[in-house]
C-alpha cells in the first residue's frame, strides 16, 4: 500500500538504516543490505518528497552505504526509485519532462560501450525531474536542514573513528596537505577530500539560505556553519578557502544592506579575528593552507595541476570538429586524469550540444519549481536566492563528477533552495518558532 500523503517526515525507519551503517564497518558488513531493504520499503510506502529528503541525508554516508564488493547500494535505490516513481506516473508531462526525454535519446546515441556511465548519469537526471516537484515548501526546508545534520553527523563519525583499519578499509589512507607535510587531508566518510570539501561547503551555503528565509536563527546558523567550516579547514582545501571568504563577504554584505549591521559588523570581526589568529599560530589548517596558496611557483601549481589538465582537455575538444559538437561519447577514454572540471567533462563526453541540453534541463526544471518567479516569494536578493546553486557552480568549476551522485545531491539541494520559501516576519506576539 502506498501513502501519498506529504505530512510529517516518518524519521523512524531512515533513523534505524542509518544506524545500521553506522554500525557496519564494526561489526557485519552485510549490514547494508537490511539498510537498503528498509530505504526499498520507504520508496515504496511514502511519496516524492520523502525520498527527496532521504537522497540528501544518505549522500552524506554513501562511503558505507556499499556492499563489501564496493558496489554502490545507493546508486541501486535511486534506480529503483526512479523507475518506481515514473511506474506511478504521478508527474506531469511538462517542458522539464519533454527535455529528460531529448537528453534520454541524445545519451543512447553516445552511449557506445558506456552503458554503466549512461545508467548512472541518466538515473540522477531522472531523480531530479521526478522528485525535485517534491520539494516546494516545507519540505525544502526539511531537507536542508537535515541534510546539514546528517552530514554533521557523518564528518563526527568520521573523526572519530580516523584513522581506524575499518574506515581506511572503505576509504583508503589520507592524502599529505602537500608534498613533504605531515599534515593529512580529512576526507570525511568520502575516498577523495574534495568531494566532500564540496559538500560541506554546500551545507555552509544552505545555513546562510535557511537563515535569510528565517527558518532558523542566529544561534544555530553560527554552530552549524561553525562546524561545518571547521571540518571543511581540515580538509587543507585551497579551494574551500575561497569559497568560506566568498560566501562569508555575501552573508556580511547581505546583513548591512538588511539594515542588520550589528550582526553584519560582528560577524566581519569575529571572523577576521579567528582566521588572523589561526594563519599566526603554525600547524593550523588555515596556516597550512595559505603556505599552500603562496608558496606555489607557479599557475599549475596554484591549482595543483589543473591548469594543464585544462588545457589538455581543450585541446583533445577542439581537436575535431565533431568532438566539440558532440564529444566523444560516454564510451570515450578520459585523458590521464578525470577533468577535474564538470563543464570541461560534459563538453568532452557530449559536445557542447550535450552540454548546452544539460544546462537547459536545469533551468527548465527551476522554472518547473517556481524558482525564476511565480511560486517562490522573491524577496531577498538574487545571489542570497541562489546561494547554493552558485556555490555547486563555483565548486564545479574545479571538480568533475557527471557519473557521480554527489555532483546531482549538490544539484539537487540548490534547486531546492531557490524554490525554499521564506518565513513572514514574527509579529508582536506572535509565539511561533522556526519552521521545521
Amino acid at each position: 500500500m502506498t501513502d501519498r500523503s506529504s505530512g510529517a517526515y516518518p524519521a523512524g525507519s531512515i533513523l534505524l538504516s542509518l544506524f545500521l551503517l553506522y554500525l557496519a564497518p564494526f561489526t557485519d558488513a552485510r549490514l547494508p543490505y537490511i539498510a537498503f531493504l528498509v530505504c526499498l520499503y520507504r520508496v515504496i510506502r511514502y511519496d516524492a518528497a520523502v525520498f527527496g529528503t532521504d537522497y540528501c541525508v544518505l549522500a552524506a554516508v554513501s562511503l558505507l552505504f556499499q556492499t563489501p564488493g564496493s558496489t554502490s547500494l545507493l546508486a541501486y535505490l535511486c534506480i529503483f526509485a526512479v523507475i518506481w516513481q515514473f511506474l506511478r506516473g504521478s508527474f506531469r508531462a511538462d517542458a522539464s519532462f519533454l527535455m529528460l526525454m531529448l537528453l534520454l535519446d541524445y545519451l543512447l546515441l553516445r552511449t557506445g560501450g558506456g552503458v554503466n556511465r549512461f545508467v548512472l548519469c541518466f538515473s540522477q537526471l531522472a531523480l531530479l525531474r521526478l522528485f525535485l516537484p517534491g520539494q516546494a515548501g516545507a519540505a525544502a526546508v526539511r531537507t536542508s536542514r537535515l541534510f546539514c545534520l546528517s552530514l554533521l553527523a557523518s564528518s563526527v563519525y568520521a573523526w572519530v573513528f580516523r584513522g581506524t583499519p575499518q574506515l581506511l578499509l572503505l576509504q583508503g589512507a589520507e592524502v599529505a596537505a602537500y608534498q613533504g607535510s605531515s599534515a593529512t587531508r580529512f576526507q570525511g566518510l568520502f575516498q577523495d577530500p574534495n568531494y566532500y570539501m564540496a559538500l560541506l561547503a554546500v551545507g555552509i551555503a544552505l545555513t546562510i539560505r535557511l537563515f535569510a528565509n528565517r527558518q532558523i536563527g542566529g544561534a544555530e546558523l553560527a554552530v552549524a556553519a561553525g562546524c561545518l567550516s571547521v571540518f571543511g579547514f581540515l580538509t587543507y582545501s585551497k579551494t574551500f578557502l575561497v569559497v568560506f571568504l566568498a560566501l562569508l563577504l555575501l552573508f556580511v554584505l547581505s546583513q548591512l544592506l538588511a539594515g542588520r549591521t550589528a550582526l553584519g559588523l560582528g560577524t566581519a570581526v569575529c571572523a577576521a579575528l579567528g582566521l588572523a589568529v589561526a594563519a599566526a599560530c603554525p600547524d593550523t589548517p588555515v596556516s597550512v593552507v595559505l603556505y599552500r596558496l603562496f608558496s606555489a611557483s607557479g599557475l599549475n601549481e596554484l591549482t595543483t595541476g589543473r591548469a594543464e589538465l585544462f588545457t589538455a582537455y581543450l585541446e583533445a575538444i577542439l581537436a575535431r570538429p565533431s568532438t566539440l559538437l558532440i564529444g566523444v561519447g560516454l564510451s570515450g577514454e578520459a585523458l590521464s586524469l578525470d577533468p577535474h572540471n564538470l563543464f570541461l567533462e560534459l563538453t568532452y563526453y557530449l559536445g557542447v550540444i550535450g552540454l548546452a541540453l544539460f544546462l537547459l534541463y536545469l533551468a527548465l526544471l527551476m522554472h518547473g519549481m517556481g524558482c525564476w518567479g511565480g511560486g517562490v516569494q522573491h524577496r531577498q536578493p538574487a545571489p542570497v536566492r541562489y546561494l547554493v546553486l552558485l556555490t555547486a557552480a563555483a565548486l564545479f568549476c574545479t571538480l568533475s563528477g557527471m557519473f557521480s551522485a554527489t555532483t546531482y545531491v549538490m544539484l539537487f539541494l540548490g534547486i531546492a533552495a531557490a524554490a525554499m520559501p521564506e518565513r513572514p516576519e514574527r509579529r508582536l506576539g506572535d509565539a511561533s518558532g522556526p519552521s521545521t
